[in-house]
């Protein structure tokens, strides 16, 4: 089973624009949105995210390629 999208919480970038990063399938993504799109892509995980098991991790792990979990340190 593959690792659901978790988006983190977005950092200020331009005036008027949020960078905002999330990773999907153990690959790491980082955008600038326009504040609107921020929300729309937030909207947009917010199924995805509820249906997903509740509670972040600490950092402590990294997604795999093959979609498990692998501890780091």
């Amino acid at each position: 089973m593959s690792r659901m999208a978790r988006p983190s919480p977005a950092k200020s970038c331009r005036r008027g624009r949020v960078r905002s990063s999330f990773a999907l399938d153990g690959h790491d993504y980082e955008i600038d949105l326009t504040n609107e799109s921020a929300a729309e892509l937030r909207s947009a995980f917010r199924r995805y995210i509820d249906a997903g098991p509740s509670g972040r991790s600490a950092g402590r792990e990294h997604a795999r390629g093959d979609g498990r979990t692998a501890a780091v340190g």
